[in-house]
Formats: structure tokens, C-alpha cells, sequence
């Protein structure tokens, strides 16, 4: 086992034929070397238990904060949706991929809103992700599944402007393992 701060050294023992070795792009950059091939891990399983404190007060850079972004939005999701045409009408999806190891049939959410006046709602979503006698409704192949739930066919937003959708889980046990991906999905509704 060798670990390294500096790239250069972590490049030239890989491209040495001396190993494998994980590469922290986002702080490292991208590879230099033309000899070596990043490999995406798809379903990472390493885990580590952080503290995050990011201080108002005190002047932090832009590499803190986009880190605490990071963070703060693989703990609770988050999406910034900008809508410009308050007259039509919308599908509204919530898109999961889960694991098939995942232990329950359902998934409870808590979907906060804040529209573009700075109002906000807060809104209990249960998403059933199995059929009573245990398959899965979702689509997919090997180990995950992907599921599309419409939470309203005929949504209008009554503003034009950015509405921001926080997802939290809400489920009994604090740190739920088995689902890999939230996100929302609009579709315009022809009528």
C-alpha cells in the first residue's frame, strides 16, 4: 500500500506497472499520463463517517464551499427548476434507482418547496417500489432496479421563476441503505 499527495508520484508507480490506485479527480484533476485508464466505480461500497462545519463568520474558498455543496446535496437532494411557462401543465415524476437488496417495498419522502416568492410547502410522498407478492416495479438488470412514479399528471405552477425541491427520507432508520438515486422529472402535458 503506498499513499501519496502528489499526482505525479501516484501516475508514474501506476504507469510503472506497480498497481492500482484511486484517483480523487475532482481535487487531483484529470490524468496527464496518456498510459493510464480511469475505471468509474459504479456502485461504490467504501464508506467513511464525516463532521462538516463550514463557518459563516470566517472567510472560506470556493474549494470549502463547493465541497459543503457536495455534501449538503448527496445528503439531501436538491434541484433548482427553472419555469417560464406558468400556464401549461405538467407530469410530475420522482425517479429512484435502488438496489435489489433493498430491505422495504416502499419509500417514504418528506418533498419540501420553495417557489420563486419564497413560500414554502412540505409534503409527506409515499412511493411503492414492489408489487404486494414482492417483485419489483421498477425496471433494470442485475442488481438494480429503476422506478418512474408520477406524483401529480397535472401539475401548474402558479409563478413563473426558480423553485427549488429538497428530497429527504423519511423512513424509520437514519441512514437507509439500497437507494442509489432520487431525482424529479417535469414532462409538459398537451391537452
Amino acid at each position: 500500500i503506498f499513499e501519496s499527495d502528489s499526482p505525479t508520484a501516484v501516475q508514474n508507480i501506476i504507469s510503472m506497472g506497480a498497481g492500482i490506485a484511486f484517483w480523487p479527480e475532482y481535487s487531483w484533476g484529470k490524468l496527464q499520463n496518456k498510459n493510464l485508464k480511469l475505471v468509474t466505480i459504479a456502485e461504490p461500497v467504501c464508506e467513511r463517517d464525516l463532521i462538516l462545519e463550514l463557518h459563516k463568520r470566517h472567510p472560506k474558498s470556493i474549494y470549502a464551499e463547493d465541497f459543503y455543496n457536495f455534501l449538503i446535496n448527496k445528503l439531501y437532494p436538491y434541484f433548482d427548476v427553472n419555469v417560464e411557462d406558468s400556464l401549461s401543465n405538467y407530469a410530475f415524476y420522482l425517479n429512484i434507482r435502488h438496489l435489489e437488496n433493498y430491505r422495504y417495498s416502499n419509500f417514504y419522502m418528506f418533498l419540501h418547496t420553495t417557489f420563486p416568492n419564497g413560500n414554502q410547502t412540505h409534503d409527506t410522498i409515499e412511493c411503492i417500489l414492489a408489487y404486494p407478492d414482492g417483485r419489483w416495479t421498477g425496471k433494470g438488470s442485475g442488481s438494480m432496479r429503476s422506478s418512474s412514479i408520477l406524483l401529480n399528471d397535472n401539475l401548474r405552477f402558479p409563478l413563473n421563476g426558480t423553485y427549488h425541491f429538497e428530497i429527504e427520507q423519511a423512513m424509520r432508520e437514519p441512514e437507509l441503505e439500497g437507494i442509489t438515486d432520487v431525482g424529479i422529472r417535469f414532462e409538459k402535458v398537451e391537452n
